[in-house]
């Protein structure tokens, strides 16, 4: 599930994949009692279904300017949404694979995250969707 998912800060953001689609979820301004719109999306032109042990190339773009959140899975925007809530700018080292609330690290990613790579700009939507390519993978014995 593409999803902003609701912390102790609201600034999280994490990608989830369904069970036969992503979907989406953004924070609303109170128009929920859990303060968070779920929608499903489908990614786009053929971009693939995710499958146990099968890579899935994502890119999450963030354009500060424009005020939008984008996912790309497989090269092809999965989903788009306007995120009017605050940036934040963070002091620390960058952590994947986990998140923190309350000073408490939790929800621990089950699966491998590799080739990670951040940029400090918002991608253009034709160097998100070229990025990484096919992952290499290389058995180590």
């Amino acid at each position: 599930m593409l999803g902003w998912r609701r912390s102790r800060h609201h600034r999280h953001a994490s990608a989830r994949w369904g069970p036969s689609r992503w979907r989406g979820c953004r924070r609303r301004r109170r128009s929920r009692p859990s303060g968070w719109d779920r929608r499903p999306r489908r990614p786009g032109r053929g971009s693939g279904s995710g499958w146990t042990g099968q890579w899935t190339h994502l890119v999450g773009v963030y354009d500060a300017s424009a005020k939008q959140l984008s996912l790309y899975v497989n090269g092809h925007l999965a989903g788009a949404t306007a995120y009017a809530g605050q940036a934040w700018n963070a002091a620390g080292p960058v952590q994947i694979g986990r998140r923190i609330s309350a000073g408490t690290y939790g929800e621990y990613a089950n699966g491998q995250v590799s080739d990670v790579h951040t940029y400090p700009t918002a991608l253009p939507l034709a160097d998100a969707a070229a990025v990484g390519g096919s992952p290499t993978v290389v058995q180590l014995d």
